[in-house]
């Protein structure tokens, strides 16, 4: 369980009881567990030249507040 109550995985990522997919904050399925690794996780991502795929180099981070929320 997360700081909010709500059913996580293992690694951390929020799920459907029982069910193992990965959900939204909302509760609407994103991912079915059968797209998983066998740990929970998402695997991992590899561009046309082997390299892993790094999702921050694409869109960046974000900087977040002590609340969480992001600085614009």
């Amino acid at each position: 369980m997360d700081k909010k109550s709500r059913r996580v995985n293992k690694v951390g990522w929020m799920t459907l009881a029982g069910q193992g997919h990965l959900v939204d904050v909302h509760g609407r399925k994103k991912f079915d567990k059968s797209q998983l690794t066998r740990e929970g996780d998402l695997p991992k991502l590899f561009n046309y030249q082997a390299k892993r795929f790094d999702i921050k180099e694409v869109m960046g981070q974000f900087d977040k507040d002590a609340h969480g929320r992001i600085i614009h």
